[in-house]
């Protein structure tokens, strides 16, 4: 289900009304948006006061094929519908050497592509898969052999990583990779960049460096050098990756996502509640992503009523 940005005024709607019959999923979403059935097949805001200008008459438009697709009444021209003072965070919980976090930011960029009219801002979090790794790294065939069992395990896991990765246009390179780095110094830089901007950009730099062309971003050389191509300064890069600055936040910011119940990654949260676990389809994160831009306008607009 992919709303009509017109669907983020629906927190201020009077009736929602299903043309096309009863449908349980778009029910549920009309109660998760705070409304409450009424006698007609409708949906009724009780927090909404009588007279108030947004009262609006909404029909909800149910097929088969498109779920919950809302078509608004014409809008009144006294009512502004800019939502630009708003600031929504898509938080993307990652580790630099997860295969379905690379394919997760391209499926994020796709759902982005999806949601016409909205605009998010991307952070890039914190989380290390193999926090016991050695600093220095391990051999890759060795290290994967041991958690899968055997070299061929590893491998078809590979493949099968590798396929999903092509769907969304990347070319990974397995074979080219020789040891399985400890990402630690890589989440320093990452914080680095989210402190001085450019962190979306330093990502994607990683992840290719990685998956397509085999380094080692666990090197301080490599990492140097990729941080100073997105604008980092060499100092600012050293003291990040010595630990002199950083390394405390990077560790709060880990433990706390772990607290707050994430255990694999990618994981994806909007304005700082958990939106999504995996790679999902950008179909599916379209969706969850207009839920929440939904969600936020309704509590933003009824705050402001209850205010008044």
């Amino acid at each position: 289900m992919v709303l009509d940005a017109a669907f983020g005024r629906l927190g201020l709607a009077e009736i929602v009304t299903f043309t096309a019959g009863s449908n349980l999923r778009s029910q549920a979403i009309m109660r998760r948006l705070g409304f409450r059935a009424d006698s007609a097949r409708g949906f009724d805001h009780p927090r909404l006061p009588k007279g108030h200008p947004l009262r609006r008459h909404v029909f909800c438009v149910l097929t088969n094929s498109q779920f919950g697709r809302i078509v608004p009444a014409m809008p009144d021209p006294k009512v502004s519908t800019s939502r630009a003072d708003e600031r929504f965070v898509v938080e993307i919980v990652s580790d630099l050497i997860c295969p379905w976090c690379y394919i997760g930011k391209r499926r994020l960029e796709r759902a982005a592509k999806l949601l016409v009219g909205r605009k998010f801002e991307i952070v890039w979090k914190p989380f290390q898969l193999n926090p016991g790794m050695p600093l220095e790294g391990m051999d890759r065939r060795e290290y994967r052999t041991r958690k899968f069992g055997s070299w061929e395990r590893s491998q078809a896991l590979d493949a099968q990583v590798t396929a999903a990765a092509a769907e969304v246009g990347l070319v990974f390179a397995f074979e080219k990779l020789a040891r399985t780095p400890n990402t630690q110094p890589g989440h320093l830089l990452m914080w680095l960049a989210g402190t001085k901007g450019g962190q979306d950009a330093l990502a994607e730099k990683l992840f290719r460096a990685y998956f397509e062309e085999g380094r080692d971003v666990g090197d301080a050389t490599v990492l140097s050098e990729i941080g100073a191509s997105v604008g980092l300064q060499r100092e600012d890069i050293a003291a990040a990756l010595e630990g002199k600055a950083g390394a405390a936040e990077v560790t709060a910011e880990e433990n706390a996502l772990r607290r707050l119940g994430i255990q694999a990654v990618p994981a994806f949260l909007a304005n700082g509640e958990i939106l999504a676990s995996g790679a999902q389809p950008e179909e599916i994160l379209a969706e969850l992503l207009e839920d929440a831009f939904v969600g936020m306008s309704r509590a933003k607009d009824l705050n402001s009523i209850s205010n008044r």
